[in-house]
């Protein structure tokens, strides 16, 4: 739980990379799956912001269905 306070940032950093490498976004975004199967609880104080990024990563229609 050292890290929580990391969550809101490693958010952002996820944003970039989709931004930029969709496939690498990809790896990111499965990452934080992993993470978040094994230690929800991380996302305890950016649960707002966590919600609020992967509604918009569903909702942006450029994406491929698989980062959706």
């Amino acid at each position: 739980m050292k890290y929580a306070s990391a969550m809101d940032n490693i958010l952002d950093v996820v944003i970039s990379v989709l931004q930029h490498d969709e496939e690498q976004g990809q790896a990111s975004l499965e990452s934080i799956i992993e993470l978040t199967q094994i230690h929800g609880e991380i996302w305890e104080k950016s649960c707002a912001k966590l919600i609020f990024v992967m509604s918009e990563i569903m909702k942006a229609g450029n994406f491929e269905a698989g980062t959706r």
